[in-house]
């Protein structure tokens, strides 16, 4: 083969084998970017595992207090309506016990002014049966009959 082309194909092996050797570099240098991107989406995909799991782990604790919540919501809605219910029956006590009240003042002021009326009607008689002096002519005389007075039996 003529030197020339002995040169030539020298230039062209050389030329070849930088071409080869670039294009190693530059798959090494894709291997190591792809290495690097495996590694942080690997360190992502963990991240994003936790995140999760932190997330879930919320969400059943607003769930478990939702439900907390709600039986309390629940329980003061029933205390509510029996302390409505209490209220109603009290109260229909108040009334009952009102016309009640109403009724007997009624009857206790009617009694008062029959009382008064006949007071009116036997007050002198009343004044003396109630009089000191009655009393004591009323004990003057049963004292007498004790002793053997004018019905002529004696006790002692």
């Amino acid at each position: 083969m003529p030197p020339a082309t002995v040169k030539e194909t020298e230039k062209a092996i050389a030329a070849e084998a930088r071409a080869e050797h670039r294009s190693y570099q530059n798959a090494l240098k894709q291997l190591k970017n792809a290495e690097k991107s495996q590694v942080k989406a690997s360190k992502d995909a963990r991240k994003a595992e936790k995140t999760l799991k932190r997330m879930t782990d919320r969400e059943h604790d607003a769930v478990k207090s939702l439900r907390q919540a709600t039986d309390t919501h629940d329980q003061a809605v029933s205390d509510l309506h029996s302390a409505q219910s209490d209220l109603q029956a009290k109260e229909q006590d108040v009334r009952t016990l009102s016309q009640e009240v109403d009724r007997l003042r009624d009857q206790a002021n009617e009694l008062s002014r029959e009382k008064q009326a006949h007071d009116a009607c036997y007050s002198p008689f009343f004044h003396w049966i109630y009089s000191p002096i009655a009393e004591q002519t009323e004990r003057e005389y049963r004292l007498t009959e004790l002793r053997g007075g004018p019905s002529g039996s004696i006790l002692y």
